[in-house]
């Protein structure tokens, strides 16, 4: 691990079957600093699951949009943000050359393991509820896409929601 973020980490044997130095362990893990977050910030998210939540079967005017899941490292976002997500969707027809198109569309929800909040802030998993249609999202086609807020990005013509 020579020359990594973890070269002079601790090294604590365990035995989780017989519950040898757990103790240890968990009182290593609670001495960990917490990373400064900025708040205050452009927001940015990185997606690490997207998916689609609808049911087979469900009425067209029931559908949700897609759903993009992942960190906030920095910023915050609350329902009714306008988004960016890019690179996007892959919209080239020739296999050898990729091109992409941002996808723009605005936070309906905001989940975490806890339930749906207002806000979301750096630190944890969210999941953003979005417009999108979720063909695009199901089956995690957006992971290592990047979420940032439209006003802070380039302005785009088209919105793809």
């Amino acid at each position: 691990m020579k020359g990594t973020v973890a070269e002079n980490a601790p090294i604590i044997p365990v035995i989780a079957s017989k519950n040898i130095n757990i103790d240890v362990l968990l009182n290593a893990i609670c001495e960990i600093k917490i990373p400064d977050r900025d708040i205050n910030a452009d927001p940015l998210m990185y997606v690490a699951r997207s998916f689609d939540v609808n049911k087979p079967g469900t009425e067209i005017n029931a559908l949700l949009g897609g759903v993009v899941g992942g960190s906030l490292i920095r910023g915050k976002f609350k329902k009714g943000d306008k988004i960016e997500i890019r690179p996007g969707i892959n919209i080239s027809r020739d296999k050898k050359k990729e091109e992409y198109k941002p996808i723009i569309t605005t936070i309906r929800s905001i989940s975490t393991s806890m339930g749906e909040i207002e806000e979301a802030l750096p630190g944890g998993l969210i999941a953003l509820g979005t417009g999108i249609d979720p063909s695009f999202t199901k089956a995690d086609n957006l992971v290592g896409n990047v979420v940032g807020l439209v006003s802070k990005l380039p302005p785009q013509t088209n919105e793809l929601t």
